[in-house]
């Protein structure tokens, strides 16, 4: 029930928010790649009081993020769009979600950063987020070469693409709803073992 209630607060959010420079999709199953509040459910079980870290890289407008701030949790939730008008929109999402209609708990951290997420350092990170559908190869090998800096156990889900690497163990598989339809989302950890390399293929 609290899972439905925290979905209807970020829909209500969004709704308020239009789209810069976008079409004025206020139906977030519409906007794009992003990830729909129930598959972003599946994506915060993942964040406990130990692991409480969390990047959503190319988090577009801010939707995880947003939804992630009303968990409950005491969090640390980052996103990092370089696109400058989804950027935008996150922050007005953010100001509307602290605000005294919707009072977000005050015991998250959230941030928005405008840049590419190969240009920030995300190495402190507990659970990683990424929707990968339009990465081409050499975004994913750049992108794979700085999971290698996060730390031992971190969690990294990537939807509709696969890493390579053997310092990642697959945990799992799912279906996550996304804006252009079903993503099919891969759980890794970060091993602690040593020694990593790419697999050849």
């Amino acid at each position: 029930m609290f899972e439905a209630r925290r979905s209807e607060t970020v829909r209500k959010i969004y709704e308020r928010v239009p789209h810069s420079g976008e079409p004025n999709y206020t139906d977030l199953s519409l906007s794009g790649g992003a990830t729909s509040p129930e598959s972003v459910e599946k994506i915060l079980k993942y964040l406990t009081p130990r692991q409480h870290n969390f990047y959503d890289l190319g988090s577009g407008r801010g939707e995880v993020i947003i939804q992630a701030g009303f968990s409950n949790k005491k969090i640390k939730a980052v996103g990092i769009e370089i696109m400058k008008e989804r950027h935008d929109d996150a922050l007005k999402a953010l100001k509307l979600a602290r605000s005294e209609e919707f009072k977000m708990p005050g015991n998250v951290d959230l941030k928005f950063i405008n840049d590419s997420f190969l240009n920030v350092d995300f190495s402190d990170a507990d659970v990683v987020y990424v929707s990968a559908l339009a990465f081409d190869d050499n975004t994913m090998k750049e992108l794979q070469s700085r999971f290698m800096n996060l730390k031992d156990n971190a969690v990294i889900i990537v939807v509709d693409k696969e890493l390579d690497i053997r310092r990642f163990e697959l945990q799992g598989e799912d279906n996550y709803k996304m804006g252009y339809g079903k993503g099919h989302a891969y759980i890794y950890k970060k091993r602690e073992d040593t020694g990593a390399e790419f697999i050849n293929r």
